[in-house]
């Protein structure tokens, strides 16, 4: 209910229990409170910028979302980084509530009432998709020295790939008469050697042993991203026929990494 905005001062009453202060902030306090995240905040939308491929020259100009943003200082920060014209919506603070919407009905939310409401909402002409923000990668020896058993990441979800999404392939063991092989999801990047921590979830299977040379393609994996950030992994082995499957939450697995 305060507005900092074109102000240099303001005071806030302060309770604790039974007492009651006030406590003054000025627009230079506040925006040194709140800098890193603003920080933050830009290096992420540049990182956006350079997935996507573009430079802030390609950009007509960039929209402010989020109450956040009514803030001066990050109009402010934007121009500096961007340089190009910042424009905001006046419903700005409700705008990703809007988005967030507009997404659940595309997923095909079946609430009647919910999607009656939402499609009374202006909708522009455009593609609304979620993105995979990293890779899932599965563990494999490095082909171009398999001897020294090096591990790699072989991407199977690619880096910004549509969500839902599934994909399937097919490997060998590592060495003559396996019984079985770990299939290990990784975040590591695709052909990088695999270090502590990129693993986030690993699924045994049986397998029938038969030289290496019999077992060509002939272990089959498939990793499916549903809707809901669920990631099912599936193995399958094309000789003996034994499976194994399991899921796990990868939001979970982000939250508990960045802990």
């Amino acid at each position: 209910g305060h507005d900092l905005g074109e102000t240099g001062q303001i005071s806030l009453p302060v309770r604790i229990r039974a007492n009651q202060m006030v406590s003054n902030v000025t627009r230079i306090e506040f925006n040194k409170l709140v800098s890193g995240t603003v920080e933050k905040t830009i290096v992420i939308a540049q990182r956006a910028l350079k997935k996507a491929n573009l430079k802030p020259k390609d950009l007509d100009a960039v929209l402010l979302v989020g109450g956040a943003t009514l803030m001066p200082c990050v109009k402010e920060a934007v121009e500096t980084a961007f340089d190009v014209p910042v424009r905001a919506a006046e419903d700005r603070e409700f705008l990703v509530a809007k988005g967030a919407a507009l997404q659940a009905v595309r997923l095909g939310a079946q609430v009647r009432e919910l999607a009656d409401i939402v499609k009374e909402l202006p909708v522009a002409d455009i593609l609304v998709a979620n993105k995979t923000a990293h890779p899932l990668c599965i563990t494999v020896v490095d082909p171009m020295d398999p001897a020294k058993m090096r591990q790699i990441n072989y991407a199977m979800i690619p880096e910004q790939s549509d969500i839902p999404t599934s994909v399937t392939d097919r490997f060998a063991p590592a060495v003559d008469n396996q019984t079985g092989v770990r299939i290990e999801v990784t975040q590591g990047k695709p052909g990088g050697p695999v270090e502590p921590g990129e693993i986030v979830y690993s699924l045994d299977l049986a397998i029938t042993p038969l030289p290496r040379e019999k077992r060509k393609d002939t272990i089959e994996v498939t990793y499916a991203l549903d809707a809901e950030s669920m990631i099912h992994v599936h193995g399958k082995d094309l000789v003996g026929g034994g499976e194994a499957e399991g899921c796990f939450c990868m939001e979970a697995k982000e939250k508990s990494t960045a802990a």
